[in-house]
């Protein structure tokens, strides 16, 4: 689970939604940074690399209606320029942010590990290219492995391909419902504890509802990363920008789940920070019923447990009974240690 003072990392996902300009792309990297994100994530894919009928058909939500058209040329006008990627790199590092993408083939794995990203990720469809994998897990110390659409197996088999290349990868399982919008009866939370319990690695959530409410919650479950699409504007064309975040929703999805991991605090069982005043007002102690004597032995009938909590605790009086006084002590004085 997340570990203490470490800040949940959260990715802005760009995906298509620059609509094949450079400059959305630098303006959705610098107003994400502003917002407070940990990365900004683009997909390096050309469309030849994984539609094998360019008339296949697609249907999707756009500006409030439905739209259909050749899936090719969808994603053929929305693919990641290969001149863009290095000036994407730099910009995110001059505004503070890291520079993520998700390859389709071996060489779009090469191309992310010339320029040192500091992670690499799968997409949820190709969680069973073992190959892709075991490549990704070559040339990367840090995984971010997505789960959507997974059995258990699935995930078993991806993780022992990574394994069986190097021991020691970090490996980041996203939890994620690939289905955009994810429905309430289809978040399913519950999962990235399993996944967690059972594979033992850090999770995160792969956010494809609407509103900041499940990425709150999977932080509270212990998502240590949290990824989630963001757009420009939600009437710009195309399939995923309705369903986005804006930027003025970015914001507040970032103020809440920094809000909700501050809440998590620390989880050793100890009084919080802010309680200590308190501890010392509001506690009980020992203390006299009565004027008692120097030399006197301690007995039960002489004490009753009374505020502050500067002395004695009641729980602890047991081994002050039977012991001699070293002072005199007045009536409703706090007892404390070193008067015995």
């Amino acid at each position: 689970m997340k570990k203490k003072n470490k800040l949940v990392y959260i990715i802005a996902e760009v995906g298509i939604n620059h609509n094949g300009k450079l400059e959305n792309c630098l303006k959705l990297i610098k107003e994400a940074a502003k917002a407070g994100v940990s990365a900004v994530k683009f997909q390096n894919w050309k469309a030849e690399d994984f539609i094998s009928d360019k008339k296949q058909k697609f249907k999707y939500k756009s500006r409030g209606k439905f739209v259909t058209e050749s899936f090719y040329d969808l994603c053929k006008r929305n693919e990641l320029k290969e001149k863009w990627i290095k000036k994407l790199n730099r910009y995110c590092k001059t505004v503070g942010v890291d520079f993520m993408s998700t390859p389709t083939t071996k060489e779009g794995v090469d191309e992310l590990y010339k320029l040192k990203t500091k992670y690499i990720k799968n997409g949820s469809d190709y969680l069973t290219n073992i190959q892709l994998i075991k490549h990704m897990a070559k040339k990367f110390n840090k995984l971010i492995i997505s789960t959507g659409m997974a059995y258990e197996e699935d995930i078993a088999l991806a993780m022992k391909a990574i394994h069986s290349v190097k021991k020691k990868n970090k490996i980041i399982l996203l939890h994620c419902t690939s289905m955009y919008p994810t429905t309430l009866e289809n978040i399913n939370l519950n999962r990235m504890v399993s996944i967690h319990n059972r594979f033992k690695t850090e999770i995160g959530f792969s956010d494809h509802t609407l509103g900041w409410q499940a990425a709150v919650q999977a932080v509270t479950l212990g998502a240590s990363y949290i990824e989630k699409h963001i757009t420009l504007n939600h009437d710009m064309k195309g399939p995923d920008h309705w369903f986005s975040l804006n930027i003025k929703e970015l914001k507040e999805y970032v103020k809440k789940i920094r809000e909700a991991e501050k809440s998590l605090g620390i989880s050793n069982i100890i009084p919080a920070k802010g309680e200590l005043k308190y501890l010392r007002e509001q506690r009980l102690s020992c203390v006299a019923n009565q004027n008692i004597s120097k030399g006197a032995i301690l007995k039960e009938h002489m004490i009753e447990f009374k505020k502050p909590g500067t002395g004695i605790k009641p729980n602890k009086i047991n081994k002050f009974m039977g012991k001699k006084l070293k002072k005199n002590i007045k009536l409703n004085e706090v007892l404390k240690n070193r008067y015995f």
